[in-house]
């Protein structure tokens, strides 16, 4: 495992067979690729330890945290590499601790994300919560009920096209904040959308609208949104600005979560 975070240091991640010629031993390349796919292949690991001890690292084991949901994507060939992870955010950065892989394309569902937060919430029943952020893609009416009945406060960034129920009608978000300008807008109360009551935070950017759902009104919630951009960052860290993760070849769920764990170390 050492071997392996150091030669990612030194390299990247680029082929398995660069890697192996980066190890700090004195074998020969090819034993090296067959050790390594060995460790691929048979070596375990709980990610649940990984994110309780990155916890523990960071020293924010009594703080309330403020988690970063995303999923990125690659192909090789028709073959679909798609990550869910949950990073915590830190002093500017995002700091990976829980991921899923499925081989599929496109967006996760929301049976999924339910899935992904309950075993989240297993492994970290004392986790303090400030808020969880996402972006548009993480939307859906039995999404929102879970996070509501789960009491996980979130800011999501909603879709302008939105049906919402206001004084009796149903309009979309676009037209219910056409008149806002490019100045923050706060409007406090319920709105009913997807059948959850949410406090909408509003203001304009270059040709469209930055509209953000919260179960409670929050006057810095524009501020809490922009940490989201860590995870992104953390995204091309781990691949093609950084470690460079989808030049391994290397598609099964299984193996893909044991490299994530490897680059993570290396990342942190």
């Amino acid at each position: 495992m050492v071997l392996f975070v150091q030669a990612v240091l030194k390299i990247g991640v680029k082929s398995l067979l660069e890697l192996a010629g980066a190890l700090d031993s004195s074998a020969q390349r090819a034993s090296s690729l067959r050790r390594i796919e060995r460790f691929l292949k048979y070596f375990e690991f709980g990610i649940h330890l990984f994110g309780r001890m990155m916890i523990k690292v960071l020293g924010i084991e009594s703080e309330k945290v403020y988690l970063l949901l995303d999923r990125t994507e690659w192909s090789l060939g028709k073959r679909w590499v798609n990550v869910l992870m949950l990073s915590v955010y830190v002093e500017g950065m995002s700091v990976p601790i829980f991921w899923r892989v499925y081989q599929k394309k496109g967006a996760s569902n929301q049976q999924e994300r339910i899935e992904f937060m309950n075993a989240f919430l297993e492994h970290f029943p004392t986790l303090q919560i400030a808020y969880l952020i996402a972006d548009r893609e993480f939307i859906g009416k039995e999404w929102f009920s879970y996070l509501q009945q789960a009491q996980i406060p979130f800011v999501i960034r909603l879709k302008e096209n939105f049906q919402i129920t206001h004084q009796g009608e149903q309009k979309t978000l676009k037209v219910f904040c056409r008149d806002v300008k490019a100045c923050r807008c706060y409007y406090k109360g319920s709105l009913k959308i997807c059948d959850t009551d949410m406090h909408l935070s509003v203001t304009a950017l270059a040709g469209e609208l930055l509209i953000l759902g919260s179960l409670q009104a929050d006057r810095q919630i524009f501020q809490v949104y922009q940490k989201r951009w860590g995870i992104e960052t953390l995204f091309r860290a781990l691949k093609t600005q950084g470690f460079t993760l989808e030049n391994t070849a290397i598609y099964e769920a299984r193996k893909v979560e044991k490299l994530l764990f490897l680059l993570s170390l290396a990342f942190v």
